[in-house]
């Protein structure tokens, strides 16, 4: 939800009120129909040029302070809204709209289920398509998996009984989420008008062209899936659109988790910033998938593979799809009889590939802090608060909430695997980070921290990544993919944690071998999920958190890892040095990058440990200086004005201290 603060001065009057919020609607881009109802109840309207969707919404109230809230399904708009100027609302006011809220959110579930049923009954009367159907013979692709024919009523599929007529010849394609149908897409004869069901729910749904399934591609649209499904033999997952792009590819994961995952994108070469590029670059962050893209010159119109195919011939497609990612998802748990894991492609390798190309710039969780994707260490002695410290950045990539001042880029989801808390313990560290920060019920945060935030208690529980057990299937195997199936479930991951490292790995923690093996275990999982693995360590004992020498175990371990911090307490005789008494060092933490693989703009910082143990961020102490260093001080401080005085005085007292020195 995003709040629309209101121009000075308040409305006070009715018109006024109505007036303030219909303005407020405008600013968010929706056109507001012709007349408001300020009942208090919810009102749907149609809006755009779709009169029969009823896609928008709205619900205001005038008595106490005027508030209310306004949307649009479609667009995926959603604000609050209070004629006091932004500020907060009361506690029955916060209460109202909540409860609105929620019937909001009821009733276009109700919508949406009863949207359903009635596609599950036009699908079911529609008849198989041909090959001959004229838009599939225009597209020069022939049909695959469940695709349907039908004359369609206007009224029923538009929800709409103003609407007369009927819509002949039309292909209907599944959207299936999850849980079974959702909804319809019905495609003209001449492919010019490819309109989804009214009220039906898009997002999340997908139509699926079977095939062989150790590699599965994700597209955009039905021609562009059924051109890859014929020059591959390959599964394809149609989203439909390239916001759906990522959520498919999540499904896609988690069904065909040893399948090598690819998305094959639109090529908006001519529109500026290329948003089919972006958005399959980004699906393919968010699921370790790779990126397939069709070539166009400067000059050709053409965005998708079935424009390359009516362009090129489907050799040319099959050709530039094999040619731009032969592989797939780069770890041996994806890998089948179908894919050598061990190929080099030595043509794709050629440095010209990536000096074409301006790269990226850097990615982090924590702005300028903590890089993505990477395997990560957070490495600390006990009773540290790096449990905490953990629990604390989980809340804050939840949220969006900045992180002792740094900036979350990308807020989202987040897996926390814990394994020496039970869940009692989570649940009181989890509260008491929400009460430090003023997260009250009422507030967003605490909404997104509920939502985004998993933390999973494995107290108890055989978490090793690297022990095998007996049979064919290791235990390493199946443990990493149940990781990756849960992770894959969390809408917009973005951080998995495992604390700590003790409880998740095996063997000598002292042994080079055993340390390589769990490092590609935390790989396996970071490229499956295409996120930073961060986990919790011990330091050595007396380290002092200023080196990597301080992080304990074998060498291998800090080699392979991306990036590793450390908190440390001072030491006695450092606390001395600050003027700190020991119940005061105690609580003092520092943060301190050790190793990063990746540029970096935070090194160090200090926290204080406070109420309930939620560390918050605070000056560094300063080093109180010995008597002797405080004499030596003054003495260097007043020596240049001393030399000033000396010139000054017209003596050369300097030239004759020299000849004294000089004769010994």
């Amino acid at each position: 939800m995003t709040n629309t603060p209101l121009r000075c001065p308040a409305p006070s009057t009715a018109p006024e009120v109505i007036g303030a919020f219909r303005e407020a609607m405008l600013a968010d881009r929706i056109a507001p129909p012709d007349h408001i109802e300020a009942d208090g109840q919810l009102h749907r309207f149609s809006t755009g040029d779709k009169p029969g969707d009823k896609a928008g919404y709205y619900c205001l109230h005038l008595d106490g302070i005027p508030a209310g809230h306004y949307g649009c399904w479609r667009a995926g708009i959603a604000s609050n809204w209070s004629a006091r100027n932004g500020k907060r609302l009361d506690r029955d006011e916060r209460a109202r709209l909540r409860e609105s809220i929620k019937q909001v959110e009821a009733e276009r579930q109700r919508h949406q289920e009863q949207r359903a049923r009635i596609a599950s009954e036009i699908w079911d009367s529609a008849l198989p398509a041909r090959d001959s159907h004229p838009y599939l013979l225009g597209k020069d692709v022939r049909v695959a998996g469940e695709i349907r024919q039908a004359d369609i009523d206007r009224a029923s599929f538009f929800d709409d009984q103003a609407k007369r007529g009927v819509m002949h010849d039309c292909l209907l394609v599944k959207v299936e989420g999850p849980d079974g149908l959702q909804s319809l897409q019905a495609i003209t004869p001449e492919g010019g008008f490819k309109p989804f069901m009214s009220g039906g729910k898009v997002a999340g749904g997908c139509t699926l062209l079977p095939g062989d399934d150790s590699k599965v591609y994700v597209v955009e649209g039905l021609a562009t899936g059924l051109t890859v499904r014929q020059a591959t033999g390959a599964t394809v997952a149609v989203a439909f659109n390239s916001s759906n792009l990522s959520a498919i590819a999540r499904r896609m994961s988690g069904s065909y988790p040893r399948a090598a995952l690819v998305i094959a994108g639109d090529n908006d070469h001519q529109i500026d910033g290329n948003p089919g590029k972006v958005a399959a670059e980004k699906a393919a962050q968010a699921t370790g998938a790779v990126v397939a893209l069709p070539g166009f010159g400067p000059d050709e119109s053409g965005t998708d593979w079935n424009d390359l195919q009516n362009a090129s011939g489907l050799e040319a497609v099959r050709e530039a799809l094999e040619a731009q990612h032969r592989g797939g998802r780069d770890d041996t748990i994806f890998a089948d009889a179908a894919n050598d894991p061990f190929a080099i492609d030595v043509d794709s390798a050629r440095a010209c590939h990536l000096l074409s190309r301006e790269p990226k710039p850097p990615r982090y969780v924590v702005e300028g802090m903590i890089p993505e994707p990477v395997a990560a260490a957070i490495v600390a002695p006990g009773s540290t608060g790096k449990s905490f410290w953990l629990m604390q950045l989980a809340a804050c990539v939840a949220t969006g909430a900045p992180f002792f001042g740094h900036a979350i880029p990308t807020p989202g989801g987040v897996l926390m695997l814990g394994a020496e808390d039970d869940q009692e313990e989570l649940a009181r560290r989890l509260h008491a980070i929400a009460k430090a920060y003023g997260w009250a019920e009422w507030r967003a945060e605490h909404g997104l921290l509920g939502q985004n935030f998993y933390p999973v208690s494995r107290l108890g529980l055989d978490n090793r990544l690297t022990e095998k057990a007996e049979g064919n299937i290791t235990h390493r195997a199946q443990w990493i993919q149940a990781i990756i199936d849960a992770a894959l479930e969390i809408e917009n991951l973005r951080l998995i944690i495992l604390d700590p490292v003790s409880r998740f790995r095996s063997g000598d923690e002292n042994e080079n071998e055993a340390a390589t093996k769990f490092v590609e275990a935390l790989e396996t999982i970071r490229r499956a999920t295409g996120v930073t693995v961060i986990c919790a360590h011990h330091s050595r004992k007396g380290s002092t958190g200023d080196t990597a020498d301080d992080i304990r175990g074998a060498s291998a371990f800090v080699d392979a890892l991306r990036f590793a911090a450390t908190l440390s307490v001072p030491s006695p005789d450092q606390a001395n040095k600050m003027a700190l008494d020991d119940d005061e060092r105690r609580k003092m933490v520092r943060f301190n990058v050790v190793k990063s693989n990746y540029r970096t703009e935070v090194d160090t910082f200090w926290m204080r440990r406070a109420a309930g143990g939620v560390l918050a961020w605070t000056e560094a102490p300063e080093i109180v200086q010995s008597a002797d260093q405080r004499a030596e001080q003054r003495y260097q401080d007043a020596l240049p004005l001393i030399i000033e005085k000396v010139r000054l005085s017209g003596v050369n007292y300097l030239d004759r201290f020299a000849t004294i020195m000089m004769a010994g």
